[in-house]
């Protein structure tokens, strides 16, 4: 249902001519990163904030070019917080934030250590 308003090009017969073995590093966010580094000019990998997010278990929805904006690539992003390890929800949420957010979406039987 999402659909970008100028989208990118991307080659994927690069992708389908890999392994399975290689495709498979590229489901790690810490090896994507470094192919990341590789395709860029400056060295630089998965932004740190994408790289958090993903953690989550974020999953990358749609990519746009933002000719506005010197043509950047963006990423739609989804995170769907009640499928996300407790742990990570305590460390961002704090113990009291997480308690109040299971109590909001009615999942107390989760618990809160």
């Amino acid at each position: 249902m999402v659909t970008p308003r100028t989208p990118v090009l991307f080659n994927t017969r690069q992708l389908a001519g890999l392994d399975l073995q290689q495709q498979q590093l590229l489901k790690d966010i810490d090896n994507l990163s470094v192919l990341v580094s590789d395709m860029e000019a400056d060295g630089k990998g998965i932004p740190v904030l994408l790289r958090h997010y993903l953690n989550l278990g974020g999953q990358i929805l749609a990519f746009n070019r933002d000719s506005e904006f010197s043509d950047v690539i963006d990423g739609l992003l989804l995170v769907d917080l009640l499928k996300t390890d407790k742990k990570q929800l305590q460390r961002y949420m704090g113990k009291e934030g997480y308690a109040a957010y299971l109590a909001y979406h009615g999942e107390s039987k989760r618990d809160c250590a």
